[in-house]
């Protein structure tokens, strides 16, 4: 047996196990680095002793807590093959797709074929039950036996049959990048929902895998998620070739950094979700043709946005009315703020999630048409506006009833003109009592675990929109620590809200949009695709 030191900390990083010997004892292999032989779960004998004392003391705790089942009194093995089979299906954890990458400690596949040898037998044979195939990369200090996470993929794409498999992959190292793309390459046809979250391009570049993607195609492929940083520290290296996805008609979801996206841009015409990032902030990506392609998307339901500005400049078709199918958007590209409000006729949008702008609106409406008839909710991210800016929102939108300020910009400055900017609650509460934007509004929502109500602004601000609107809530998100001192400051602002019993304290939480696009940190780059198991152990490194 072959084993493969990692030259910096003398960790094991891969062994050549046999998938045929998982059972078995294989020969002992001597590392002296490693001091003394512990046995490994691929069968070798290189496991650290810090790894295999901490799983001895694991497997002693959990075998001691199970009790010895009695044949007689188990009904369960009884049931018919099928409805067992079923059974099996259905406790399956469910999807990373579908949680957001949050995985189980341990994979109920394979605790369901270690029960007996007669639902082995069942599982085994039940090919949904090894569907989805979800990694994610160890941190460096921690320890890994490549060959059996290796070989457990192999395993699941064997017993999987001709069924359409998921990926989900979240990867920081090189090597193991290159693994996972050679056989994704390698097995095109039977990928249904793909999510791969790379580490940085750097010499060996992933221009291969698109080049197979965009030549090959991917029959069953339904969902497409590639994460790739690209820095501007990066911007050294060649622009990617632009190339289009063929043979992928059931894609129906994509969710794409920028270069990725030019490298196997995918059909448009089918595509109901588009989620796109930028870690770029030197130029801009993307034609704005492509943009005015992507919005009209006739079957286009959600469309993100992140990162900042994504399209290039806009050309002489920007005043020109455009119709779009979206009922969700999310945008942190101030230039597409901006222009959406003049511009764009949207009969089907319910919902717009604003994050970052500062700037002017200097569109005007094309006319009096209503072109956002169902545009119900309006939400604010780190914004600053003017009543000006609020004012063609308004008059754009006209029937809001949802507002949702998260963490304020207090007073900044327009990058355009250089104009102080309000906090969009001061913005709405400055016009008259006589011309309100949205006389249908029910709710505001305030995130004030980011200091609202330190200033009198905002506090006056909310108890006027109370005035302003009769049947209109108030919800603040507030600390249950800061609630005593925020009444205290504001006293009188907090006795005219309590008014008519219209104003609700909760804790802060996350809202959904907020959850899903503000990310969390990596060691390799601030702002990446959600984690895939968060504080979770890596439920492909098991034994099964």
């Amino acid at each position: 047996m072959d084993i493969h030191i990692d030259d910096q900390d003398w960790q094991v990083v891969d062994c050549d196990a046999d998938i045929n010997s998982l059972d078995e004892a294989l020969l002992a292999a001597t590392i002296p680095e490693l001091k003394r032989k512990y046995p490994c779960a691929c069968g070798s004998t290189h496991k650290p002793w810090k790894n295999y004392m901490m799983e001895s003391r694991n497997r002693e705790t959990t075998e001691a807590t199970i009790t010895q089942a009695d044949s007689t009194r188990c009904l369960v093995g009884r049931l018919p093959t099928e409805i067992l089979s079923t059974i099996f299906d259905l406790a399956v954890a469910e999807s990373p797709f579908v949680n957001g990458g949050l995985g189980e400690t341990k994979s109920t596949e394979s605790i369901i074929a270690q029960v007996c040898t007669w639902w082995r037998r069942i599982a085994l044979d039940t090919p949904a039950l090894w569907t989805t195939i979800r990694f994610r990369e160890k941190a460096s200090k921690e320890w890994t036996c490549w060959a059996l996470v290796f070989l457990r993929i192999q395993t699941y794409l064997k017993r999987s049959g001709q069924t359409p498999v998921d990926l989900w992959v979240e990867v920081t190292s090189h090597w193991v990048a290159d693994w996972f793309l050679k056989n994704f390459r390698d097995h095109l046809p039977r990928w249904r929902r793909v999510s791969m979250r790379l580490p940085e391009e750097s010499l060996r570049p992933y221009a291969p895998t698109f080049s197979a993607l965009v030549d090959e195609g991917a029959a069953n492929l339904e969902s497409l998620e590639f994460g790739i940083p690209q820095h501007d520290k990066l911007e050294i290296f060649a622009e990617p070739v632009e190339g289009f996805l063929r043979g992928v008609p059931k894609l129906k979801h994509v969710r794409m950094d920028t270069r990725t996206f030019r490298s196997c841009m995918p059909p448009l015409q089918a595509l109901t979700t588009l989620h796109l990032e930028t870690w770029c902030t030197l130029r801009p990506r993307i034609r704005w043709q492509t943009f005015c392609a992507i919005i009209t998307s006739p079957n286009l339901k959600n469309l993100t946005l992140e990162g900042g500005k994504i399209f290039d400049n806009r050309d002489g078709t920007e005043r020109l009315a455009v119709t779009t199918s979206i009922e969700r958007f999310f945008c942190d590209d101030d230039g597409i703020i901006a222009w959406m409000w003049g511009a764009l006729d949207a009969p089907h949008l319910k919902t717009v999630i604003i994050k970052n702008f500062v700037n002017q609106i200097h569109s005007q409406v094309i006319n009096r048409k209503d072109h956002f008839p169902l545009l119900t909710s309006i939400v604010f991210i780190d914004c600053g506006v003017t009543p000006r800016c609020m004012e063609i929102i308004g008059t754009a939108a006209r029937h809001v009833t949802d507002f949702t300020v998260i963490r304020d910009i207090w007073h900044p400055m327009g990058f355009i003109d250089m104009t102080i900017g309000l906090s969009p609650l001061e913005a709405l509460a400055a016009h008259s009592d006589d011309q309100l934007l949205w006389p249908e509004l029910k709710l505001v929502e305030c995130d004030s675990d980011a200091n609202l109500f330190l200033e009198q602004a905002q506090r006056e601000a909310c108890a006027r929109l109370l005035r302003q609107y009769d049947l209109c809530y108030l919800r603040v998100f507030m600390r249950v620590t800061h609630t005593p001192d925020r009444k205290k400051k504001s006293a009188k602002a907090w006795n005219e809200m309590k008014e008519g019993e219209r104003v609700s304290v909760v804790s802060p939480r996350e809202a959904d949009f907020v959850r899903h696009l503000a990310f969390a940190d990596y060691t390799f780059c601030r702002r990446k695709f959600p984690r895939s198991v968060k504080d979770a152990k890596d439920t492909i490194g098991e034994i099964y």
